[in-house]
């Protein structure tokens, strides 16, 4: 399936061409561009005549594109979508967990960016503790990645992070002097070896990244120049389909559809 899945979205084509198709853009890198895919393939199964197309580009490309009408709709993180008319697709957000036997308990998303973005960060900066930081990262199963890259400004991660495959795998390495970056859902939050960190006083939780308190998160948006009537099917798809609902939440976002359809 995820051979499939790759071959539809690296030919820039998901649905080929009608009159009446949705030209659609990705401006994510990837992020919940999976179940956008199944969403649309759910739709063609109900109907050939749901046409889709599906590109990727840069933001400032897609919304140039949408702008002058050569493409329907965007899937673009929501810092720059303006004020255009959008729909709430999904929420990223990267928890900070360390050992319950570290006192830190918060720190700011500044302090962040110069611990993974420091060639050798030590604690004495932060928790008057002269200690290497070590930084480990869950690796990603999504095409996106995390956001570590993202909040360092994209910038090469020091050779000093490295990855684990699964979240149990981590607590190995969860000595004191550990900082795990994750999903906010992919560690317990209640383990008895690790603890969630706030950051700029706000915990990774739920309602806090969803009415955008935390910083560490990012939203996706979809958003649309004019009415059409496919993008009003693929949302109610998305809306209503636990399947896919779950898809989102095993690849680490949280979905955000809206209970009803803008305008309704």
């Amino acid at each position: 399936m995820k051979k499939l899945l790759s071959a539809i979205i690296f030919s820039g084509v998901l649905l080929s061409g009608t009159a009446g198709e949705l030209r659609l853009t990705d401006a994510t890198g990837g992020v919940p561009l999976t179940v956008v895919t199944l969403a649309a393939m759910h739709l063609s199964r109900q109907d050939e005549s749901n046409s889709i197309s599906l590109t990727k580009l840069l933001p400032s490309q897609a919304l140039s594109q949408l702008d002058s009408g050569r493409t329907d709709a965007v899937i673009i993180d929501h810092r720059f979508a303006g004020k255009r008319p959008q729909i709430p697709l999904a929420a990223d957000a990267m928890a900070v967990y360390a050992s319950t036997g570290n006192p830190v308990m918060d720190i700011s998303a500044k302090e962040i960016r110069e611990i993974i973005t420091s060639p050798r960060p030590t604690w004495k900066k932060y928790i008057n503790r002269n200690e290497d930081i070590q930084r480990i990262a869950l690796k990603p199963d999504r095409p996106g990645g995390t956001l570590l890259h993202r909040i360092s400004g994209n910038r090469e991660l020091p050779g000093e992070i490295f990855q684990v495959s699964t979240p149990g795998s981590g607590f190995a390495f969860m000595n004191t002097a550990s900082l795990f970056f994750a999903n906010f859902r992919s560690l317990p939050p209640d383990s008895s070896k690790v603890k969630a960190i706030k950051i700029d006083g706000v915990y990774p939780a739920k309602d806090n990244i969803i009415s955008g308190k935390y910083p560490l998160a990012l939203k996706y948006v979809i958003v649309f120049k004019k009415e059409h009537p496919l993008l009003k099917k693929l949302i109610k798809v998305m809306m209503q389909d636990a399947f896919l609902q779950k898809q989102m939440e095993n690849s680490g976002l949280l979905p955000l559809f809206p209970e009803t359809y803008p305008g309704e």
